[in-house]
């Protein structure tokens, strides 16, 4: 989607009295921020979001499982830089930094680490 027509979508999206966005669209980032009054940040160990990436490429490997288009993921496009195992791996610690320096001093950034903290904060959500 054209830069543009996004940030539109976004900053229409993003004046309602409750939304949520999930994922790291930088394109947006400062419409996002400037309108949340709650940020999650999801903060698990590098081995873990590796275990995880790693796990699920290769059961669609595997499995031949369809993606989107019909689409099935090769053993070959591990090899890719753009491979979801290879941008974890490398995007892990610069935005963990990142994080670090939007988050400090800014009371609206809930960090977990863990499955537990995500579990214990979802469930305090719902007693809420």
């Amino acid at each position: 989607m054209d830069e543009g027509l996004f940030r539109q979508k976004v900053s229409a999206f993003t004046t309602e009295a409750a939304w949520v966005i999930d994922g790291n669209y930088g394109m947006v980032r400062d419409i996002i921020l400037a309108r949340a009054t709650t940020v999650v940040w999801l903060d698990p160990p590098r081995w873990r979001v590796m275990w995880q990436v790693i796990t699920r490429s290769a059961k669609r490997v595997i499995f031949q499982e369809k993606l989107w288009n019909d689409n099935r993921e090769r053993l070959s496009a591990w090899l890719d830089p753009e491979h979801p195992i290879r941008w974890a791996w490398s995007t892990h610690h610069p935005r963990r930094r990142q994080f670090l320096k939007e988050s400090e001093g800014d009371s609206r950034w809930l960090r977990l680490r863990t499955r537990r903290e995500a579990a214990d904060w979802l469930v305090r959500l719902a007693d809420a």
